[in-house]
């Protein structure tokens, strides 16, 4: 089958529409999340399963009940081999949307991880605490060898 040759006018207008449909497709339309709730009852909380060759944009944590144990009150989030891969130990004795400091494996991740959030009381058992945790990503393709 031939291809009927294209005048300028249509280049033109093929480069428009291209670029209109890059414009909307972006990180946000890509973008997946799993979240959890942790409390003062559970101290491994699962939020979800981090596919293989994905990308890790943002951990977001808000505390709407403080955790109230008699010293400094932590949360990771990580996975069992390493609890605090994708946030380091962030305070959680009072509540707001907290700014987590992110840990070492965020960005790419080439295997598949269940992800945990972990609580620790610094002291005695807490008898108050909740937070969401919500974990935004990306599915990527394999790096090239």
């Amino acid at each position: 089958m031939r291809i009927p040759a294209c005048d300028q006018t249509g280049i033109e207008h093929l480069d428009r529409w291209i670029q209109e449909v890059r414009k909307r497709i972006s990180t946000e339309d890509l973008r997946e999340m799993f979240f959890g709730w942790v409390d003062d009852g559970h101290t491994t909380m699962l939020l979800g399963k981090l596919p293989a060759f994905s990308y890790i944009l943002n951990v977001h944590v808000h505390v709407v009940e403080a955790f109230n144990s008699d010293a400094a009150d932590t949360l990771t989030v990580g996975w069992t081999a390493d609890t605090d891969a994708l946030v380091t130990a962030l305070d959680v004795s009072t509540t707001g949307v907290k700014s987590p400091t992110l840990g070492a494996n965020n960005g790419y991740n080439s295997s598949e991880q269940e992800v945990n959030a972990y609580y620790t009381a610094g002291g005695s058992a807490a008898t108050t605490g909740k937070a969401i945790v919500l974990v935004e990503f990306v599915r990527v393709t394999q790096a090239v060898a």
